[in-house]
């Protein structure tokens, strides 16, 4: 329970940090300006060359120095094994929370105390000025998720809709997650070996473990830089992919709603990386993502995108493929400027 008197709940944040002096102190700061407090802040300095450490002993953190730098699990877990408290919220470095969070999760918990997993709505505020709100509402698989029970804008989930909405689309970030250190342990934590995706892993299968619990408000300021947005679609599509096929080899780790939910959706990645990949010309990849989905099941569809693309791997092929792709954004190129000159007569 927590400490109504001092305002105090028995919740360890853990912060990962790697070269993080410039944003380290307003993250802590958010911290300190919560509504309740918890029961201590531990900093895991990921083998940092700046301040990182110093700036989080001023502010009164405590610090766990990793002697080598190994990645945002491997600090995670680091941070779990010292925490000393039931239970954990997280933090990353570069994000906010706002003042009741931590209050608003804590009361969800004592709610419904059977729960593993807490989390929360989000803001995504780019280095550019613009803002998502309501973004985790906001994505497809959150939409079809069923309530077992309703407090106020608290929401217990119900076990298997959760899940399957979860494997449709990771609508949860780590900044917004309080989890129970006990059920965090038993899962093994956070999958070190895993360069991408090593989070959605993990929820994957600490969510299939335990009841989930929810508060539908924007109580955690996200920070996205610019750069973030140019990432490489089909590197993405790579990097989920190859999650799919990690756990469709280890199964014995997961719900068996995420292992069936898992099998169906990775046909619609690799549908849609295919896709992605032709736009992009990446024709190799999309050769790959097509015999991918083949050698899950047989489809029509893919079995026909195959026969196109073997077309255009011909040189012959190649040449038509990359004039319909010159002319397509040619065309796109024409239609935009006219708008925007009618725009600006409009505007004159």
């Amino acid at each position: 329970m927590s400490d109504v008197v001092t305002g105090i709940v028995p919740v360890s944040v853990v912060i990962p940090a790697y070269n993080a002096a410039e944003t380290l102190a307003d993250a802590i700061a958010s911290i300190r300006s919560s509504t309740v407090q918890p029961s201590e802040i531990l900093v895991v300095d990921d083998a940092s060359t700046d301040r990182t450490r110093e700036i989080a002993l001023e502010l009164g953190a405590r610090v766990v120095s990793l002697d080598c730098n190994g990645g945002p699990a491997r600090a995670r877990n680091a941070g779990v094994c010292e925490a000393r408290s039931p239970w954990v919220a997280f933090l990353d470095a570069d994000d906010r929370w706002m003042p009741q969070k931590l209050q608003k999760q804590w009361q969800a918990i004592e709610s419904w105390p059977e729960i593993s997993l807490c989390i929360t709505d989000y803001i995504v505020h780019f280095t550019s000025g613009q803002v998502l709100k309501a973004t985790m509402q906001s994505r497809p698989g959150y939409a079809g998720i069923r309530s077992v029970a309703r407090i106020g804008t608290s929401v217990l989930y119900e076990r298997a809709s959760f899940l399957s909405g979860f494997v449709r689309s990771m609508f949860l970030r780590q900044s917004s997650v309080i989890v129970r250190r006990e059920a965090f342990l038993h899962s093994g934590g956070y999958n070190e070996d895993l360069r991408l995706g090593e989070d959605y892993e993990f929820f994957l299968r600490l969510a299939g473990s335990g009841a989930v619990a929810g508060v539908e408000e924007d109580l955690v300021l996200y920070l996205r830089r610019v750069g973030s947005l140019s990432a490489d679609p089909v590197a993405e599509i790579e990097s989920i992919n190859s999650l799919w096929a990690y756990i469709e080899t280890h199964r014995d780790k997961y719900a068996a709603e995420v292992v069936d939910g898992m099998r169906a959706q990775r046909s619609i990645t690799l549908w849609d990386g295919s896709i992605i990949a032709l736009q992009h010309g990446a024709i190799d990849h999309a050769h790959a993502f097509v015999r991918a989905a083949l050698a899950i099941q047989t489809s029509a569809k893919f079995s026909f995108l195959l026969c196109v693309i073997n077309a255009i791997r011909l040189p012959a092929g190649r040449t038509l493929f990359e004039a319909t792709r010159f002319l397509c954004r040619s065309r796109k190129l024409i239609l935009h400027s006219i708008a925007f000159l009618l725009g600006l007569e409009r505007t004159i």
